[in-house]
């Protein structure tokens, strides 16, 4: 049989009442100190565990602690979580500036190679960004080289300059076949106009399929850079991040990598 509870008696000044109603009303305050004003609220009314309770969808065991809690403390403390167990924090606050100094420093500075953070110890909103750039790439299938360009847009302008690094990349009697998605630059009526100045067969293109631009090898070199380079990197302005694309591609083409397919297309129909 179920002990009787005896009810406690919960004594509130006008203005602790006036207080736990605007807490109570608000839509800005935690969940939990709007529900525990309700709830001392409601009993300083009807003193029941139970009858509280059943009008707030409570446990009646909670609502006797916060009452409990209340009477022992004052309604205002009741209001908050008490504070959890476990050990003090140990870290000090030179230790905590210490490390946000160092994780917002270059991996280069202490003699890393690339970036090799694999954490962000500084919080996003202290740092300003710069903006975004465009890289625009290609791979060499028959020596691995990657030829790169990197702008701030990625327009028919940009991948004509593109074309044009290419084309003095290469002797002129030679035909550049390039593989392409479907990328409103590489079709454009300016692209078009532009190819038809050039000689007769120095560039073809083909395009993977709609949404299939992952068959294209250079996305996988467009994955590694992600990677290796750019993962957590922190830079302070456009241009540092341009160089940096740029030193990786030349660290890149330093050791190039021949790509072969592995896949036997007869079984690819």
């Amino acid at each position: 049989m179920a002990a009787w509870r005896r009810a406690i008696e919960l004594s509130l000044g006008d203005a602790d009442v006036e207080k736990l109603r605007s807490i109570a009303q608000s839509r800005t305050e935690p969940a939990s100190r709007v529900e525990r004003s309700r709830i001392l609220l409601g009993y300083w009314k009807d003193s029941s565990f139970f009858a509280v309770g059943q009008a707030l969808g409570l446990h009646h065991q909670t609502v006797q602690r916060c009452v409990e809690r209340a009477v022992a403390e004052g309604p205002m403390a009741a209001l908050d979580d008490r504070p959890r167990p476990g050990r003090e924090p140990t870290i000090t606050v030179e230790a905590k500036t210490w490390v946000t100094s160092l994780a917002r420093r270059k991996a280069k500075d202490l003699g890393y190679p690339h970036e090799l953070w694999t954490a962000i110890f500084a919080r996003d909103h202290e740092y300003q960004r710069h903006g975004t750039v465009s890289l625009l790439a290609g791979i060499d299938l028959l020596t691995g080289k990657v030829h790169a360009l990197v702008k701030d847009r990625h327009r028919s302008r940009e991948f004509i300059e593109f074309l044009k690094l290419l084309d003095k990349a290469y002797p002129a009697h030679t035909a550049i076949h390039l593989i392409l998605d479907n990328h409103s630059a590489h079709i454009s009526k300016e692209t078009r106009t532009w190819l038809t100045n050039q000689p007769a067969g120095r560039f073809k293109f083909t395009f993977t399929p709609k949404h299939g631009s992952w068959l294209n090898l250079v996305e996988g070199f467009f994955s590694k850079l992600a990677r290796s380079i750019l993962r957590h990197i922190r830079v302070s302005s456009k241009q540092e991040l341009k160089d940096r694309l740029m030193a990786a591609v030349d660290y890149f083409n330093d050791d190039p990598v021949v790509h072969t397919w592995t896949y036997n297309l007869d079984r690819a129909a």
